[in-house]
């Protein structure tokens, strides 16, 4: 119906705030992923994909708790139902970063956009049925979750690949306990990305 899309559209504009955050780090990388070599480019990448996923979920965090009462207060109680929606967005969202490092190590490093292309499309083509199918059953319910479903493979498809690709642990994209505890080393590590200056040096030595 008209009114769960509009419900939906908010759940997604808000849920863009958590991808904007993670899509900075990973676009930035671009240039140091594409001009390493291939144990440095493989490692930067699981790097870039750790920490991108470490900010997400805690940046996904503090979007879904603050939704609790935040939707209801910019938009009205109509579309307290976002926030349910936004709630099944968020694990593709967070999880989404891995497969932009991959991405770019793939395009950027080992010069494959083909094949960086075909990750998503063939991970789209096989959960349409599903996607629609629970669309279908549950409405804007079944769209988010699905949304997420296809998100999640989409990452762990593109994790097998970098696997076989670079000879790395399919792990090594994934942040870990340890990873969580060292959180404010990537919080910095996260601005140093974001620093011009920078950004600037890792485009020299690239080229």
């Amino acid at each position: 119906s008209t009114a769960e899309v509009g419900i939906y559209s908010v759940a997604v504009n808000v849920g863009e705030k958590i991808w904007l955050v993670t899509a900075a780090l990973s676009q930035v990388a671009f240039p140091g992923i594409s001009g390493s070599t291939g144990a440095e480019a493989a490692a930067k990448t699981s790097r870039i994909s750790r920490q991108s996923v470490l900010l997400g979920v805690v940046t996904g965090a503090v979007v879904g708790v603050t939704s609790l009462f935040g939707i209801r207060l910019l938009f009205g109680t109509p579309y307290e139902g976002a926030v349910l929606l936004l709630l099944l967005l968020i694990p593709g969202i967070v999880i989404q970063p891995v497969s932009r490092a991959v991405d770019v190590y793939i395009a950027g490093h080992r010069k494959q956009p083909l094949l960086a292309a075909a990750i998503p499309l063939v991970i789209v083509v096989a959960g349409l049925p599903l996607y629609i199918g629970a669309i279908r059953a549950y409405g804007a319910g079944g769209a988010a979750a699905g949304t997420s479903v296809i998100y999640v493979l989409q990452a762990l498809l593109a994790a097998f690949v970098f696997r076989r690709m670079s000879g790395c642990r399919f792990s090594s994209l994934f942040p870990t306990t340890r990873h969580f505890r060292s959180l404010p080393a990537a919080c910095r590590s996260f601005r140093h990305h974001l620093n011009p200056r920078s950004v600037t040096q890792r485009s020299g030595r690239g080229r």
